[in-house]
């Protein structure tokens, strides 16, 4: 079974994935200007948590947290 690349800070699977949700979340923050900032906050939540370890298939078991990104002022 191959591994997942989760990769680092700069390169891998979860850089493209966070690179492409920023690219989708700028433009949207500039729609809503500075005053929409305040008043909105997007809040990104992932369904359930994963270890950082990889397991011993090369998979990452069922964590017990998760991740959560908000965009805005308000």
């Amino acid at each position: 079974m191959a591994t997942l690349d989760l990769g680092r800070s700069d390169s891998g699977w979860m850089h493209r994935r966070l690179t492409a949700a920023s690219t989708a979340l700028a433009p949207f923050a500039k729609h809503l200007g500075a005053a929409g900032r305040n008043r909105t906050t997007p809040i990104i939540l992932s369904g359930f948590g994963r270890r950082f370890d990889e397991n011993g298939s090369g998979g990452l078991d069922h964590g017990h947290g998760n991740a959560v990104l908000l965009l805005g002022g308000g």
